[in-house]
């Protein structure tokens, strides 16, 4: 598999999403917050750039104005107009805020947006797997020692430094310019995100063993990927607040409903009169499970007839998730943990018992039971209120 560090993240925050993006490629628009970061990352890229002299800031600024013009032409001024110009505004403060700080002509920059490819194995299945991406900017210092990989970011958020300090991303970088200059040795190599809304550049850097662990986590979760792909294409929506800035909500089975204004069978007026219901029945606290389960039933069928997975009504939303949990056959069980005298540890053949001992149990042990865990999957219904009903969820 072919993968990135941005398509690893995109899975990690949302199984569906990715699909979408990586697997279906449905392009969608980008929004205006992915187009202020890729101006700006542009517009530094331009500082950088000497042809032969830098620009000046002025020129920069000018560079920056037109990308932006350019990019948010598609936009309606009328409805986004003032959220354009805040983002143009506070566009022109980093990049004069970054210059005063950061001159270019006291960098020894070797490479710019650096595209890089590097290859891991799947030791075990014997697969090859490629890690792709590109660097913003890489530095070398003037002893000519120490390579500086440099990643910007306009994100509000300052992580601390151990999140850095655990950083997939970096890591990932790390190894695709090991794979450029093999002879560079992991003491050689510096990290550093530069946080551009704070001025802040935080440094970092990998030993071979947490090089290592990078690769097993993400042949790990190529090859849950796999699997999923497998196991008919079962990749679940993880909805969070990363929703709001979601090009694919008007699709995506938790936000579909909200924009859908035609349904067969069951009409909207009539789910949010169901939903309505519902959530009358949880204020009063009613013991009246029988009723509730006709509801879920009506909503249920709604949701498999749609193919959704949140319905809305005028008081909020409901929600299904798919839980999973694991079964064993515990009667094969026994044969295993009888022998190395672990049997009594979970009897009466309890499989909570069984997964808090299971870490323990040698790998050979731990192999021969996880290959006898089968997965159970059921639906729960979340009910989730509006700060104010007369409220939308955000676009």
């Amino acid at each position: 598999m072919r993968i990135s560090y941005s398509a690893l993240e995109t899975y990690k925050n949302c199984p569906l999403k990715y699909k979408f993006q990586e697997i279906d490629k449905i392009r969608v628009p980008k929004n205006i917050e992915a187009i202020f970061g890729g101006a700006i990352h542009s517009s530094l890229k331009y500082m950088f750039e000497r042809s032969p002299l830098y620009p000046t800031i002025d020129q920069i600024i000018d560079f920056f104005r037109n990308v932006w013009e350019e990019k948010t032409s598609a936009f309606s001024m009328e409805k986004d107009g003032e959220k354009i110009k805040a983002y143009y505004d506070e566009g022109i403060i980093l990049l004069k805020n970054f210059y005063k700080e950061n001159h270019p002509w006291n960098f020894n920059v070797v490479e710019l947006e650096s595209r890089f490819e590097t290859e891991i194995e799947d030791e075990k299945k014997g697969e090859k797997h490629v890690l792709a991406g590109i660097i913003d900017r890489i530095d070398k210092d003037r002893d000519e020692k120490i390579y500086e990989i440099i990643d910007y970011k306009t994100q509000k958020r300052l992580p601390s430094k151990d999140m850095i300090d655990q950083d997939a991303q970096m890591s990932i970088y790390h190894l695709g310019l090991i794979k450029r200059w093999p002879h560079l040795s992991p003491q050689n190599i510096k990290l550093s995100f530069y946080f551009l809304k704070h001025g802040e550049k935080v440094s970092t850097s990998r030993s071979a063993e947490q090089l290592e662990k990078t690769k097993e986590k993400i042949i790990s979760t190529i090859n849950e990927i796999e699997e999923r792909k497998n196991n008919n294409f079962d990749f679940p929506p993880y909805p969070s607040s990363l929703c709001d800035w979601c090009g694919y909500r008007q699709t995506c089975p938790m936000w579909k409903h909200l924009y859908e204004s035609q349904y067969s069978k069951l009409d909207d007026d009539q789910v949010k009169k169901v939903v309505l219901e519902y959530f009358e029945l949880k204020k009063q606290n009613e013991i009246n499970d029988d009723r509730l389960d006709e509801l879920k039933s009506v909503i249920y069928g709604f949701m498999d007839d749609k193919k959704i997975e949140r319905v809305f009504g005028d008081d909020g939303y409901l929600t299904r998730k798919i839980q999973e949990r694991f079964s064993y056959d515990m009667s094969k069980i026994k044969e295993i943990l009888e022998p190395i005298n672990k049997w009594q540890e979970i009897l009466d053949a309890d499989e909570k018992k069984l997964e808090k001992i299971l870490s323990s149990l040698p790998n050979d042990i731990q192999e021969k039971i996880l290959s006898l865990r089968a997965v159970k999957k059921f639906s729960v219904l979340t009910a989730s209120k509006k700060k104010n009903s007369k409220e939308e969820p955000k676009e």
